[in-house]
């Protein structure tokens, strides 16, 4: 069962509105620039999708709400579809956008950190990339 003590949070300042950054972390093309080889979206409440982000590494789960360019929380899980959820919350601010990820139900505190790694590894692709820089290849991609 997972503690929600394991919680993880992260914060980002894209210069890219909301509705932009949004978009990237929705849209099949998008998603595949920044975070992963393949994207199958289903972009609506109850919708499904599967990310393969390495070759190896591949997240399943359920989008459980839209508020476009606001909120997007969606369960993940790469083992099981679905074991954490995953918040991304969007504030417009002068510059452009902060981020603000919560990715919380974590079964351990390695798994929690496992993740924070990844988050800010992913997390600094998404800013570059929103922002009209090409982020080059993943360095953590396996095929």
């Amino acid at each position: 069962m997972a503690d929600e003590s394991f919680e993880l949070r992260q914060t980002i300042e894209i210069e890219a509105s909301p509705e932009l950054v949004y978009r990237f972390l929705t849209e099949k093309e998008l998603l595949e620039r920044w975070h992963c080889i393949d994207a199958e979206i289903d972009a609506r409440p109850g919708g499904a999708f599967r990310f393969d982000i390495t070759g190896v590494d591949v997240t399943r789960g359920e989008i459980v709400e839209m508020e476009p360019p606001k909120r997007l929380v969606m369960t993940w899980g790469f083992d099981e579809p679905g074991v954490t959820t995953l918040e991304f919350t969007l504030f417009e601010t002068e510059t452009g956008t902060r981020l603000e990820l919560r990715h919380h139900g974590f079964g351990s505190e390695d798994d929690r950190d496992g993740h924070g790694r990844g988050w800010t590894h992913y997390l600094g692709r998404l800013q570059g990339t929103a922002e009209g820089r090409d982020p080059g290849p993943d360095s953590w991609r396996k095929v």
